[in-house]
């Protein structure tokens, strides 16, 4: 559970980082990305240089917390079928 938390904190330092990006770019990027987020695409793709590291790092925290979450819900799934199978030997 501790790792989903890393995963979003990446996710979060990431973000900041792109609108760090955007607000070095110009004070008018930086508004829109913050504002309005169909401008943080159009600035990826402008601004690929600028911008590539921030994206990466979101994509990376993003493909940590879904591979974690998945992971706990097929460990739930698991201990439930598990339990399933005890009470089913134990009574037939």
């Amino acid at each position: 559970m501790l790792l989903i938390y890393l995963g979003f904190a990446i996710v979060l330092i990431g973000g900041i980082g792109f609108f760090i990006a955007a607000f070095k770019n110009s004070l008018l990027w930086g508004l829109g990305c913050l504002f309005f987020y169909p401008i943080s695409i159009v600035f990826l793709i402008l601004y690929w240089q600028d911008a590539k590291n921030p994206f990466f790092l979101q994509l990376i925290g993003i493909f940590i917390v879904f591979l974690l979450y998945f992971y706990c819900i097929f460990i739930v799934f698991l201990l439930y079928f598990y339990c399933i199978f005890i009470v089913f030997l134990l009574y037939f």
